[in-house]
């Protein structure tokens, strides 16, 4: 850049470095002041050759005086700034050809771009690495492209194109890649039963997979029919070379299965008998202990104790309760104990026989049953009914605000039950001085009940052990209540809760049997 300067001061040249410009002025040939103007964005500005670095397009001014101010001569340079251009891919198509004879398919489109790189190449390269190249001074946007000789797999793909000198000047398609012409298959799964192995009561088996056309990802997984496997990961190789190992050995039906995950289609399945047991000391299931309780709400419960010797060490020990209708499973996972405890609360009485079997699945010749009869049926038909409450008379709420001086009363409507009589065995089989005396008991309590809901075995699950139960019962079809002043402690907000309850023994108190 050069600047003519008037009148003797001669002229002035700028050089470009980076952003920032220097003027390098020849030296005035007589004594001078001089001064810059502006000195915005300049460093050196106290002598002739500053730099200076503007963030927009300015204007610098020199001005120069001889010692008597005779001579005043101004020179200036205008440095314009204009804003870079950044490359951009804004856009890319993506065309694919059907899956053709040789099993590739051909992806072609065009790419949309502004203000490439002078100098290096534009690349599109697909997700397995298929590149086309070209020259940057041999295109113009938009650019076709051609990727021939991919892989028809079927699968999730993407095409990819940036510039060589500026990698950040790039931009990614997805697509599908078209279905293989020739189908996965495979042709046969070979497998060799190994003996058992006395020490683990364990076999191996290994054997070959044959197949074409596999899938070019995901993987190839070879299961068992108790779930133990191998996998393998793509590319794959017919023949597959598999083995499973640690088997138990319990002379049962079992196959073999592979299958490849990017084709759940190209699978098959080879069936074998597994070789039986071979522990050096057999396992043996010794004796079974049943115990049985009682009806509650026409279920009964159940207690085992299984007790046996040179258990199995995998698979699992499986009680269950068949009564010809329901069977009732538990399992039990290793290791095993012996006595193996379980308990089931949930079967269903009725009078009927049934039987309890317990069987390890790693040996299932090991195995016990026993035989017991259910209890009958207990159906309670019990109600408390519905009740009318009033306050002096007046029909009132299950909630009363009850002032000084009113009395509350709630009476049965007449649709109350009583609980049926217990026979077999009798209240006097538990309580000679007690007997079969049923009605309505009124309980007291500072907060809702939480305890004693429903009949229970549960000897803390009654209702003398409810933290909130104050007092009671008050026999009779109805009960009444006068406000004689503030109720105080216990009860929280001076609020007493009157719950009416089924009993059946209303002389020695009684509520369940």
């Amino acid at each position: 850049m050069e600047v003519n300067a008037p009148g003797g001061l001669g002229f002035g040249i700028g050089t470009l470095q980076g952003w920032a410009i220097s003027f390098d002025d020849p030296e005035i040939s007589y004594p001078a002041a001089f001064t810059w103007s502006p000195t915005t964005d300049m460093t050196n500005s106290n002598t002739l050759t500053p730099t200076v670095c503007p963030a927009s397009t300015e204007t610098y001014t020199l001005e120069a005086t001889d010692a008597n101010n005779c001579v005043i001569v101004t020179d200036a340079a205008t440095v314009t700034v204009t804003a870079c251009t950044n490359c951009s891919i804004d856009s890319l198509t993506v065309n694919t050809t059907p899956c053709d004879a040789s099993g590739n398919y051909t992806t072609n489109g065009l790419i949309y771009f502004v203000n490439p790189p002078a100098t290096g190449n534009l690349i599109i390269e697909d997700c397995n690495g298929i590149q086309q190249t070209i020259a940057v001074g041999a295109i113009a946007s938009p650019q076709a492209y051609n990727l021939t000789g991919q892989t028809a797999d079927g699968a999730a793909c993407d095409i990819t194109a940036y510039f060589s000198d500026d990698v950040t000047c790039t931009n990614t398609e997805n697509y599908t890649a078209p279905a293989s012409c020739d189908p996965c298959n495979i042709d046969s799964l070979t497998l060799l039963v190994g003996v058992c192995q006395a020490a683990t009561s364990t076999y191996d088996i290994n054997g070959n997979i044959y197949f074409a056309n596999a899938p070019s990802s995901g993987t190839l997984t070879v299961t068992d029919c108790n779930g133990n496997n191998q996998v393998f990961n793509s590319p794959f190789t017919s023949p597959q070379a598999y083995s499973l190992t640690g088997l138990t050995a319990d002379g049962a039906a079992c196959d073999v299965t592979a299958v490849f995950s990017a084709d759940v289609a190209c699978t098959m399945t080879t069936n074998y008998n597994a070789p039986a047991t071979c522990s050096v000391n057999p396992c043996n299931m010794d004796s079974i202990v049943l115990s049985q309780y009682g009806c509650i709400n026409n279920t009964f419960t159940v207690e085992t104790e299984v007790y046996f010797s040179d258990a199995p060490t995998t698979g699992t020990l499986t009680i269950t309760i068949d009564d010809g209708t329901t069977t009732y499973d538990t399992i039990i996972n290793p290791p095993f104990t012996s006595p193996a405890s379980w308990t089931n609360s949930t079967i269903a009485t009725g009078g009927g026989a049934y039987t309890v079997t317990a069987t390890f699945s790693a040996d299932p010749a090991c195995n016990i049953s026993f035989g017991g009869t259910a209890p009958n049926n207990c159906d309670c038909s019990a109600f408390i009914g519905t009740f009318t409450n009033d306050v002096d008379g007046s029909a009132a709420t299950n909630n009363i605000q009850l002032c000084f001086g009113e009395t509350f009363t709630m009476t049965n409507n007449g649709d109350y039950i009583a609980p049926g009589e217990a026979t077999s065995p009798p209240i006097t089989a538990y309580d000679p001085s007690a007997g079969y005396d049923p009605g309505i008991g009124y309980l007291l309590y500072s907060c809702p009940p939480t305890l004693g809901l429903i009949p229970s075995l549960d000897t803390n699950d009654v209702i003398e052990k409810d933290p909130c139960f104050v007092g009671g019962p008050f026999y009779g079809n109805s009960l009444s209540d006068i406000n004689v002043g503030a109720i105080g402690a216990p009860f929280i907000n001076s609020t007493a809760y009157f719950v009416p309850v089924t009993f059946y023994d209303t002389i020695s108190g009684y509520y369940s049997f």
